[in-house]
């Protein structure tokens, strides 16, 4: 994970990346399996980061209240979204939404280094 963050550091002498909390959208309640994994990331973000990772809970109508939260936030790399695939896109092409999940953006699969364990 670190050298795949480092691109968002800054270091081309611009603004450091990031530079606030970092406010990740679950969509699922607290304790289910989204949730317990996004809290075994928390604490390895926020150290590889330096900053806070907020871990918003936001559940409802099968993903698609916290996922459209995490959609109508501002663009600006410091809300992002863990989702299920392929819970929270199903749910989309099943419920009619005022939104397009496809407009959203994706990180890569990425995986951490072998010092974590979990």
């Amino acid at each position: 994970m670190g050298a795949s963050l480092a691109g968002c550091l800054g270091r081309d002498g611009g603004d450091e990346y990031p530079s606030q909390s970092i406010r990740l959208v679950v969509p699922f309640s607290e304790g289910g399996s989204t949730d317990t994994f996004a809290r075994q990331l928390q604490s390895h973000l926020s150290d590889e980061l330096g900053v806070e990772i907020q871990i918003e809970n936001i559940p409802g109508s099968a993903s698609l209240r916290g996922a459209q939260e995490a959609y109508n936030s501002d663009p600006d790399g410091y809300t992002y979204l863990m989702m299920n695939p392929p819970s929270t896109p199903l749910s989309t092409v099943i419920n009619d939404t005022d939104w397009d999940i496809t407009e959203m953006k994706g990180l890569p699969r990425m995986r951490g280094p072998r010092s974590w364990s979990w």
